[in-house]
């Protein structure tokens, strides 16, 4: 059995032996292994889910097109999973139609991640208790039959993806069919160089999705970056225009963290950061950001009433107050300030006509002009509201004044936050403080 070399049947083009059935000729008889449509050839099929792919948006709706568009073209298979590799085994991604049988997913669940290299990155084809490797390479299609000591109800085939290292597969990701496939090693084999060729679509849509996210991470405590945080406080913010739905955001800063550098240097602050990261990537739950230097941003749904944000607000402050870091310079303490602000204020903040006077005046001097700003546009998207809220689905993305008025909403919300830690620290630092709208004032009220 020859490794996988560059040649690789995942990145060559299809068969040879794939030809288009011109229109004008009768349609040949169905073979047994073929399209739905005999007209239609493979390489065509492959071709017109490409030409369609760039209209699906997002990414992950992009692979699930492509899984589907397999069972939509050959009528010999029924289900597609998607597995990860990892250190543990596979874990399932995404899927298809029906789960897979029973038989090959507990296969597939105990196979040990490194069969890319045991088996050569080769596609796999089983039937029965039988397996076939196939060589990657597109000019030898020499097949190795094993046992696999499993017998399968249902036949099938794995397609393993992933990056060449040492002249073999380093597998990330396999691709899971079941129902007939050619087991046929000729080299015209078009069905499996079709399944191999949408695989590779899917690991194409995989590889940038990846790079796409590596670009929304601050690599220093490895939570979303603020640019990430700006796209998805809008989307939040559009679903709660339209359709109410409540959270809270949150800005949290770490106490005097300045001492760090100036009295430990910047790879200790660096430590600090990091651990703080940690821990609310795995406790705070919703959506966790670095907003800037020490600050942090949080997002989480469904935190809806007063008595739920001051819930929250005690919460996040339990996390850190206080929070033993051990660095490389020694154990430290750290403390934190907290501002919340729930997404529901809107509603009151509306009729505010008093503001603080000596809680940080220059934004204060603005907040009335930004109210009526927003209160105008609200007036001009309230057609735009009627119709989208008839609709059952949120739109993909807004625009005009509905779209100005959500950015707007937005930035109010990342005020409101930070005032409220400011307020806490203004107060003493280490609480919890959270703003409200009642009687038509604006006033901070500590949590803790």
């Amino acid at each position: 059995m020859n490794s996988m070399n560059d040649k690789s049947r995942l990145s060559a083009p299809p068969s040879p032996g794939c030809q288009d059935t011109m229109a004008s000729q009768p349609p040949p008889a169905p073979r047994e292994f073929g399209l739905k449509d005999p007209q239609t050839s493979f390489f065509r099929s492959q071709s017109s889910v490409v030409r369609r792919l760039h209209m699906v948006g997002h990414r992950h709706n992009r692979r699930n097109f492509i899984m589907k568009e397999i069972l939509a073209t050959d009528p010999n298979l029924k289900k597609v999973e998607l597995w990860e590799a990892r250190d543990e085994g596979f874990r399932l991604m995404a899927r298809t139609g029906a789960p897979l049988g029973s038989e090959q997913r507990e296969f597939m669940m105990r196979t040990d991640p490194r069969i890319g290299k045991i088996l050569g990155g080769n596609t796999v084809v089983f039937n029965g208790d039988e397996m076939s490797l196939f060589t990657s390479d597109p000019d030898d299609f020499t097949t190795q039959t094993q046992r696999t000591g499993t017998a399968f109800v249902s036949p099938g085939c794995w397609i393993p993806l992933g990056n060449m290292s040492g002249g073999s597969l380093d597998v990330t990701h396999m691709v899971a069919v079941e129902g007939i496939v050619d087991p046929s090693g000729s080299r015209d084999n078009a069905q499996l160089d079709y399944l191999v060729g949408m695989a590779r679509l899917i690991w194409q849509e995989l590889y940038t999705q990846r790079d796409e996210e590596i670009k929304n991470i601050d690599p220093l405590t490895n939570l979303w970056n603020r640019r990430f945080l700006n796209e998805v406080l809008l989307k939040m913010a559009i679903a709660s225009i339209i359709r109410k739905r409540r959270f809270a955001a949150s800005m949290i800063d770490i106490d005097d963290f300045k001492k760090f550098n100036d009295t430990y240097g910047h790879g200790t602050a660096d430590e600090v950061m990091g651990i703080m990261g940690s821990r609310l990537r795995s406790e705070a739950g919703g959506f966790t950001s670095r907003y800037g230097g020490e600050e942090f941003f949080l997002l989480n749904p469904g935190v809806a009433t007063i008595q739920d944000i001051e819930r929250h607000g005690t919460y996040l402050h339990s996390l850190f107050n206080p929070m033993v870091c051990n660095t490389d310079s020694g154990p430290l303490e750290i403390r934190t300030s907290v501002g919340v602000v729930g997404s529901s204020i809107w509603q009151e903040l509306r009729e505010v006509r008093r503001f603080p006077v000596d809680f940080k005046a220059e934004m204060m001097a603005k907040m009335p002009g930004r109210i009526e700003q927003m209160k105008e546009m609200r007036e001009k998207c309230d057609a735009d509201l009627k119709r989208i809220r008839r609709q059952k689905k949120l739109p993909d993305k807004v625009d005009g004044p509905l779209l100005e008025y959500a950015k707007d909403w937005c930035l109010l919300m990342i005020d409101l936050a930070d005032m409220a830690m400011y307020f806490v620290k203004l107060a003493g630092k280490n609480g919890a403080a959270m703003p409200i709208a009642k009687n038509g004032e604006l006033s901070f009220r500590p949590i803790i």
